[in-house]
């Protein structure tokens, strides 16, 4: 098995971390800026910040995991059943119904979704 970086495969994993890294800083940055600042001046400064920054991140990381791997079950549980081809057909379209349905809510046109986020309350 080769496991060499080539040229192309580089240059594209440079791209991808470059790119990554902006979307982290535009909204994870802001997210914890909007976060810290809204708690206490007590709560902000550095000895105790850290526990909310920690917190932060582990449910990120976290909930980021979680999704991942339960996209990658449906993907396999998925392409066990039928064609490949098919498969992501069928996760293409569901992912775009979802996009749709999220622009209805996020646009107040549709309130279908508030269920979905009260199951998420608890936690």
């Amino acid at each position: 098995m080769n496991l060499s970086i080539t040229g192309p495969s580089l240059s594209a994993a440079f791209l991808v971390g470059l790119l990554g890294g902006v979307h982290c800083v535009g909204m994870c940055g802001g997210l914890v800026g909007a976060f810290s600042l809204s708690q206490s001046p007590v709560r902000r400064r550095p000895s105790t910040a850290w526990s909310l920054v920690l917190g932060y991140n582990i449910g990120r990381i976290g909930s980021y995991s979680f999704a991942g791997a339960i996209a990658g079950g449906v993907g396999s549980f998925a392409t066990n059943l039928v064609n490949a081809r098919y498969a992501q057909l069928a996760l293409a379209v569901l992912a775009a119904l979802f996009m749709l349905v999220l622009g209805l809510y996020l646009a107040g046109w549709w309130q279908g979704l508030v269920m979905v986020e009260r199951l998420g309350e608890g936690f």
